[in-house]
């Protein structure tokens, strides 16, 4: 049996239910987030080249384990890195999702 539920872009409920449903996405991460109505942010302090790899690992099990288990596709068109820095050199990482480039 498949069942295929929609919440309208929008609605009422929309942020309550996205709430409820995206729970369990944030258990196992290596970052700090933030849930705001029906977006993830998710973010780390770069201290060093491991920071980036767990800010990348992150991202993996939201995509790979939480997504595959849910059945949901994220679309990367919506999906974008800002980095803050107070460094000259800061570090530099391109952060993927399925092997594409966040912008």
């Amino acid at each position: 049996f498949i069942a295929t539920f929609v919440v309208p872009q929008g609605s009422l409920f929309g942020p309550a239910l996205f709430t409820i449903f995206v729970n369990d996405a944030i258990e196992d991460l290596h970052c700090d987030y933030l849930l705001f109505a029906d977006n993830i942010k998710l973010y780390r302090n770069i201290s060093s080249e491991i920071d980036l790899d767990l800010l990348q690992e992150s991202l993996n099990i939201i995509v790979d384990e939480w997504c595959a288990r849910n059945r949901m596709m994220l679309n990367t068109d919506k999906c974008v890195c800002i980095t803050f820095h107070r460094n000259k050199t800061p570090f530099r990482q391109d952060f993927t999702i399925n092997g594409i480039a966040l912008r």
